[in-house]
């Protein structure tokens, strides 16, 4: 199961139309027909029920994509929770004139008070 393409199942689902779907992701009717059908042949189920104006999900259909919708979310959370964690930025917002009788924030700041003048401006 390629996950990069899930959304073309989803954007298929959401609008209950191949044509409409496929140009929406900017891919050629064909090709939706094509993946979903690889799709479904990947998991030896029917998705939709197709007729010639109406495209349904089928009951395990709509199981597959509530479950992908959440698998969807908490991959998108873990990517921004790993870049989050890649970055490891620290941001402090802190006036050291109303904590004067603090003496680790005023050497804090000594030693990065380059840091501290610039993120003041933020």
């Amino acid at each position: 199961m390629d996950l990069n393409k899930i959304h073309y199942f989803f954007k298929a689902a959401e609008l209950k139309n191949f044509t409409r779907a496929a140009h929406e992701c900017h891919i050629a009717q064909t090709t939706m027909s094509k993946y979903i059908s690889t799709l479904e042949q990947e998991l030896h189920l029917r998705l939709f029920i197709r007729d010639q104006k109406n495209l349904m999900l089928t009951s395990q259909g709509q199981m597959f994509y509530e479950g992908m919708k959440n698998i969807s979310l908490q991959y998108q959370g873990l990517c921004r929770q790993l870049i989050k964690e890649e970055t490891r930025e620290l941001h402090i917002g802190v006036a050291t004139t109303d904590y004067t009788d603090f003496k680790i924030i005023e050497s804090f700041e000594k030693k990065i008070s380059f840091c501290f003048r610039f993120l003041y401006f933020f």
